[in-house]
């Protein structure tokens, strides 16, 4: 069986809000600080290896995250994940700080056509995510995966 996970709500606890506004500033370096700080404390809120079954299932993380965190990233996979058979970061282009609710919704829009492609492209079977918005486009278009709800974010 092939398994698929949104890191943040869903494997790793983090603060979204946070991330959020970090991921909307201007400057790399803080924003580094921010993610750095934040994974070190962070802790996981579900463990893949408690649905893996048989020694031939594979487990995978998508997330979408800029290269800015690209290694922090990377290191929380290593440390809490070491099993994943692939982490797939998706850079789906963050909104500005000054956005609209219409661009924000669109940015979630392009996040979830992009989880759909690595979703179908590897042939996932079910897949946890936490937020309703991106769950109800993923079923749509992702028609042979059970797509979960879990961590339930708005």
């Amino acid at each position: 069986m092939r398994i698929g996970f949104d890191l943040d709500g869903v494997l790793a606890k983090t603060d979204i809000p946070l991330f959020r506004v970090a991921d909307m500033s201007l400057d790399k370096e803080k924003r580094r600080d921010v993610y750095n700080w934040k994974f070190k404390l962070s802790e996981t809120l579900l463990n893949p290896i408690d649905l893996i079954l048989f020694e031939e299932d594979e487990y995978y993380i998508i997330t979408s995250r800029d290269s800015v965190s690209r290694e922090i990233t990377e290191r929380w996979v290593k440390m809490y994940c070491p099993h994943c058979k692939e982490l797939i970061m998706l850079d789906s282009g963050l909104p500005d700080k000054n956005a609209s609710v219409e661009e924000v919704m669109a940015w979630v829009e392009r996040m979830a056509d992009d989880k759909a492609k690595v979703i179908n492209e590897r042939k996932i079977e079910v897949y946890f995510e936490d937020s309703p918005t991106i769950v109800r486009k993923l079923r749509k278009l992702c028609p042979n995966t059970k797509i979960i709800q879990y961590g339930g974010r708005i």
